[in-house]
């Protein structure tokens, strides 16, 4: 009890207000500082971006079934008609 009787209530909540006013202002500040440099940092990396040209190239994709290979010739007898498979 006797350590609640010496701690002033008052002083308390002004630390408390001030704690309180502290962080936001710390926010804000921070919040601030970042947009500044997000927005240095963007016109810098505009005022150095070049164009490349890159020419158009199709490439197969390697998922792609394979052709078929082409039918191989039949095979005739001695008659000259074809002999099945």
């Amino acid at each position: 009890m006797e350590a609640t009787a010496s701690f002033d209530s008052r002083s308390s909540t002004r630390a408390l207000i001030v704690l309180m006013v502290a962080i936001v202002a710390a926010l804000l500040v921070g919040g601030t500082g970042g947009y500044v440099v997000r927005a240095l940092t963007y016109s810098a990396s505009i005022a150095t971006t070049t164009q490349v040209h890159r020419p158009f190239v199709v490439e197969q994709a390697p998922y792609q079934v394979p052709s078929p290979s082409p039918l191989p010739q039949p095979i005739y007898d001695p008659k000259g008609y074809p002999v099945p498979y």
